[in-house]
């Protein structure tokens, strides 16, 4: 681990936390990266978990794990699911309620307008269309995605025209192309995803949709996401949404609160948690980001793109959850977190 920018460092009370191979290893919480969360959420740190994820995912790899906190401490946490697009809230009874970012109740990916979202599905493995029971090992190929559900594709089936995708049955502003994984967890391929995104633009674009809809390749998904005015509703915008909800919840400035947040992540596009995007397409500053990914997946990038790295794992072989567990012992022993 390297801190190549010391100078972005200063004490901090809020995270914003990409989730899934930044403090999950597989779908599992990792318990030194638990213990953290905890003891900061107990000194006043607050946390916000950005994920491209689904709700359902979300409330049973992370939040059924939190909820054994105490209520105190939950308070100091808020969820996004689909980068933002779907909130979480935990009522005081345990219950979860998702509710879709208002923003984009009408949004025509959100209301499937003219079949957008039947016709992107029809191009990969479509849940609805496989069974999960009575298998047959002589005539069956058993898939799971990424929420680790098996489907069953019997060895006839003629496949749809891009058969290493799954449709994520769980997305609701979203739409997402996972690859299809053979065992449970665990990816069947790092496809290319070039083909299937020019195909998908494509189709975006015959519907006259490209202004509201853009594409977001990601490591083994195929993300598709809201847009306005052409703005991508990506990780900028799920950072975005995090600061101007606990900013109002705090009643201080969104500018004030980008002064006291630190994000972490493991991927290229985590980078962008960097620099929040409000409603309306207003950027209010720049925050520091851990990055515990892969260090090789930054090679090619300008500077500019990696100006906001304060903090960088320099281990291929070291997991995100590892790496980040390193850097908050770091941060605390230095008291820029409790």
């Amino acid at each position: 681990m390297s801190v190549p920018r010391p100078h972005l460092l200063h004490k901090f009370s809020h995270i914003i936390w990409d989730v899934d191979g930044t403090i999950t290893e597989g779908d599992t919480l990792h318990s030194g990266v638990l213990r953290n969360i905890a003891e900061l959420a107990e000194n006043g740190v607050f946390h916000s978990f950005v994920t491209g994820r689904d709700a359902a995912w979300l409330i049973e790899h992370l939040i059924a794990d939190l909820a054994q906190l105490n209520r105190d401490v939950l308070m100091r946490m808020n969820f996004f699911a689909e980068i933002g697009s779907v909130n979480i809230e935990i009522g005081a009874d345990g219950s979860y309620k998702t509710s879709i970012n208002p923003l984009l109740a009408e949004h025509p990916l959100v209301q499937n307008r003219g079949g957008i979202r039947d016709r992107l599905r029809a191009l990969v493995y479509d849940p609805a269309l496989l069974h999960v029971g009575g298998y047959d090992k002589n005539n069956d190929i058993v898939i799971y995605d990424a929420n680790g559900i098996a489907y069953l594709i019997a060895r006839v089936t003629t496949p749809p025209p891009f058969p290493d995708y799954i449709w994520s049955s769980y997305k609701e502003a979203m739409a997402t192309f996972e690859n299809i994984r053979l065992s449970y967890g665990e990816a069947a391929y790092i496809a290319d995803h070039s083909s299937c995104v020019e195909t998908i633009e494509q189709i975006i674009k015959d519907d006259g949709l490209e202004n509201s809809i853009a594409v977001e390749p990601v490591a083994t998904a195929i993300n598709i996401v809201p847009a306005v005015n052409g703005i991508r509703y990506g990780k900028a915008w799920g950072a975005g949404q995090a600061i101007g909800a606990l900013a109002r919840a705090q009643k201080i400035s969104s500018r004030a609160l980008v002064n006291k947040t630190i994000a972490f992540g493991d991927s290229i596009s985590d980078l962008d948690l960097g620099t929040p995007l409000l409603d309306g397409g207003m950027r209010v500053g720049r925050l520091p980001v851990v990055f515990v990914g892969n260090p090789s997946t930054l090679l090619g990038f300008y500077e500019e793109q990696l100006s906001r790295i304060a903090i960088l794992n320099t281990m291929t072989t070291m997991s995100g959850p590892r790496t980040t567990e390193r850097a908050l012992r770091y941060l605390r022993r230095r008291g820029y977190l409790p």
